[in-house]
């Protein structure tokens, strides 16, 4: 039974609504300057000043935009090869040392596989008599060390 008086009361609230609704509309259609009909093309009124009119469905004016078709055939040019980095053990027994300046945390034997590629206490030992140090566990940061191609400190040094 609720439900029902529930129902009958929102279509009686729908109907009183609709009916005001439309005597309001009525009302403002036989006012002078009240309701107004605006039809396509129809100006409403001056717009304020930076105001702008926009029209639904009619044509902006604006001119189409055509993109250019890409050139048939792109040629890049070809990518230089780029030269083969230096390899010091590969490098001519005849050339001259490598320079290195010694960094914070660098040991000779790390040194030594590094730049020649593999570690024994006699190459540590031989690039150690090479350079002059006394203790080559002690390195100094900044220190100038050479490093000979393998086959010349071998050959330099007993």
């Amino acid at each position: 039974m609720r439900i029902l008086l529930g129902i009958a009361c929102l279509v009686a609230l729908f109907l009183l609504s609709s009916t005001w609704h439309r005597s309001r509309m009525n009302l403002l259609r036989e006012t002078p300057g009240g309701l107004k009909t605006a039809r396509a093309g129809d100006r409403v009124g001056e717009l304020p000043e930076g105001w702008g009119e926009l029209r639904i469905g009619a044509a902006s004016g604006a001119q189409p935009v055509f993109l250019e078709p890409p050139p048939q055939e792109t040629r890049y040019p070809e990518p230089a090869e780029a030269p083969a980095p230096l390899d010091p053990r590969e490098a001519d027994p005849a050339a001259q040392d490598w320079e290195l300046r010694v960094k914070s945390g660098d040991v000779l034997s790390r040194i030594v596989r590094l730049h020649y590629g593999r570690v024994s206490p006699d190459l540590e030992r031989r690039l150690a008599e090479y350079n002059g140090l006394v203790d080559p566990d002690r390195l100094e940061v900044g220190q100038l060390l050479y490093l000979p191609p393998e086959d010349r400190l071998v050959e330099a040094t007993p």
